[in-house]
């Protein structure tokens, strides 16, 4: 059990670090978004080239895993950032929103939680 949780684990970050993102603004991205679903976005600064790192949205979607039923990633060029988002499985509150982040995740990111439950 614990192997294939380890497998699953590095199938998530290789997943993320082998996605071309999406060339979509955030803005109509989130038209598609459905209201009674719970989601976790994070957005990055992209470097512009085509050359980001992803590590960091890969870990994210290695904390949410389990709970994970698709995830996107998009870049918006109007505000020039990668954008991460998950769809959650089932809602999730605010105390396990951010007891789930990785605490190395917000150095370089800014990570929201998109919900129609109160928090």
């Amino acid at each position: 059990m614990l192997i294939d949780l380890v497998e699953h684990r590095k199938e998530m970050r290789t997943t993320i670090q082998h996605t071309r993102p999406s060339p979509l603004s955030f803005s109509e991205f989130k038209k598609r978004l459905d209201p009674s679903a719970s989601y976790v976005i994070a957005e990055k600064p992209s470097d512009g080239n085509g050359q980001d790192d992803l590590s960091e949205l890969a870990e994210l979607a290695v904390a949410f895993g389990k709970l994970t039923e698709s995830q996107n990633l998009i870049y918006d060029a109007s505000i020039d950032k990668l954008i991460l988002v998950i769809k959650l499985t089932t809602n999730v509150d605010g105390r396990f929103f951010r007891d789930a982040i990785p605490t190395d995740a917000l150095k370089n990111m800014n990570v929201y939680l998109y919900s129609n439950r109160r928090t």
